[in-house]
């Protein structure tokens, strides 16, 4: 997460202008002088030029939340099936925050008739579960949560068609098993 605020200020009186934002003002040299001091406030940038009476000056204020902890739970590596032969791909589970996504690269020649689904397989092919629709070469899902993943260790990305129909194609392009991922 990263967050930036931006203010300017216009004011006459250096030095006013420096209380107000908590600042101590630098000597100034005779004419314009920039001043970045402000102490005590983290991530906060304070510039002020000062001419005699007149203050003119911004602040940039950036916070820094650390990225999202990405844990490896497991991956795969996709299989190309017979009638898609040039195709590869590539599946990881990852804790994010809290909850479970899968992260699907895949590699194949795409169809002017179709587009791409990632499901989720029973490793027993008692059911799937769609995740969605990457866009472009790579997708993130969220796993719903409940799904055993154990059970739902298949990864598969079939072309899927524009025919209304929301059931898997039949058209795998890419298939693979979630392997745990080494500590």
């Amino acid at each position: 997460m990263r967050i930036t605020k931006r203010a300017a200020f216009l004011a006459t009186g250096a030095a006013a202008a420096l209380v107000t934002l908590g600042a101590v003002p630098a000597q100034a040299a005779d004419g314009d002088a920039p001043l970045s001091v402000l102490h005590g406030v983290p991530d906060l940038t304070v510039d002020v030029w000062v001419n005699d009476e007149l203050a003119l000056g911004g602040i940039l204020w950036e916070r820094r939340g650390s990225e999202p902890q990405e844990a490896p739970i497991a991956s795969a590596t996709l299989v190309a099936l017979p009638d898609w032969p040039d195709a590869r791909g590539e599946a990881r589970v990852k804790e994010v925050d809290g909850h479970r996504q899968v992260v699907v690269d895949l590699n194949a020649p795409t169809s002017a008739d179709g587009y791409r689904e990632v499901w989720l397989i029973a490793s027993d092919l008692s059911g799937l579960v769609s995740l969605g629709v990457p866009q472009g070469q790579e997708g993130r899902f969220d796993i719903p949560a409940g799904l055993d993943r154990e059970k739902y260790s298949l990864v598969d990305v079939p072309e899927e068609h524009f025919d209304s129909d929301p059931t898997h194609s039949g058209d795998s392009i890419v298939c693979g098993p979630l392997e745990p991922s080494q500590a």
